[in-house]
């Protein structure tokens, strides 16, 4: 199997060129867009008590379930300095 891909990459020059400048070049946007995104952020961004309850009235208890587990799970992965907040 990779000995055909690499043939057929191979044979196809041109494609895997275009492939790779394509590749590279949204690689280049995105973290031109990751780092304009971070630097237009505000400072206090990540660090609120808590988040205003009118944002999870909004939301729809199939979404809020998943979204407070997976918040669960990344203070935990975090660390004791995140949970501790």
């Amino acid at each position: 199997m990779l000995s055909q891909t690499l043939d057929w990459i191979a044979a196809h020059p041109f494609v895997t060129g275009v492939a790779l400048v394509v590749s590279l070049a949204l690689a280049l946007i995105y973290g031109a867009v990751i780092y304009v995104a971070i630097g237009r952020m505000r400072p206090d961004y990540f660090v609120r008590d808590e988040t205003s309850s009118s944002a999870w009235r909004r939301c729809p208890c199939s979404a809020r379930c998943p979204s407070r587990c997976c918040a669960e799970r990344i203070a935990v992965a975090a660390g004791p300095t995140a949970s501790a907040r």
